[in-house]
């Protein structure tokens, strides 16, 4: 673990994107979006939630982003990859089957992609990519890290489900060993084909 000065630091790590970088993320998010609701189609924007095939591409997009930064280990994933993973999981399906793929062998990977992602992350986009990182930070051993993303989550929305598990989890001292991630079965079950 890297030796910071202080908890301000610490925080910095998952903070807020601002200035010059804020705008070309904004606009790189725009895109993003674009690309979803391209994906979606003309089929209802209501069923994007539900919507097996366009889950599909969002679970295959995010993957290919993860897969080739954990190749690549040490690089951060671009500001456009940057933008598409906070668009993409911000479908619950997408982040919870990617949350499922992250275990305390691979967390310290993933705790560097989406720590990166959460320091240019635009709203509303916030909340998934918070939780991602909380997450991988829980499993490679950071807790202090971990409770930095549920305290910028929490002043986005404290009911979040992925932070509020979470803080469960820090509370109670739960260590990163005992994770079972949610299976497959559970986390697709209410997803039909439109």
């Amino acid at each position: 673990m890297e030796l910071l000065p202080d908890r301000e630091a610490l925080a910095a790590r998952v903070g807020p994107v601002d200035g010059a970088l804020l705008e070309r993320m904004e606009d790189m998010t725009v895109a993003a979006a674009r690309e979803l609701l391209a994906a979606l189609g003309d089929r209802e924007l209501a069923t994007m939630q539900s919507d097996r095939e366009l889950l599909e591409t969002g679970v295959q997009r995010v993957t290919e982003i993860v897969d080739r930064r954990l190749v690549r280990s040490g690089e951060e994933p671009s500001d456009e990859e940057a933008a598409r993973l906070s668009v993409w999981c911000s479908l619950p399906v997408v982040r919870d089957t990617i949350c499922a793929s992250i275990d305390t062998e691979c967390a310290a990977d993933h705790l560097r992609i989406w720590s990166s992602v959460a320091r240019r992350v635009v709203p509303p986009y916030e909340l998934p990519v918070l939780g991602m990182a909380g997450l991988s930070a829980w499993l490679s051993g950071d807790g202090a890290l971990a409770w930095c993303a549920i305290e910028r989550a929490d002043t986005i929305d404290p009911d979040d489900s992925l932070t509020s598990l979470l803080r469960v989890l820090l509370v109670q001292a739960t260590p990163p060993t005992v994770w079972v991630p949610p299976s497959m079965e559970r986390i697709w079950s209410d997803i039909r084909v439109l």
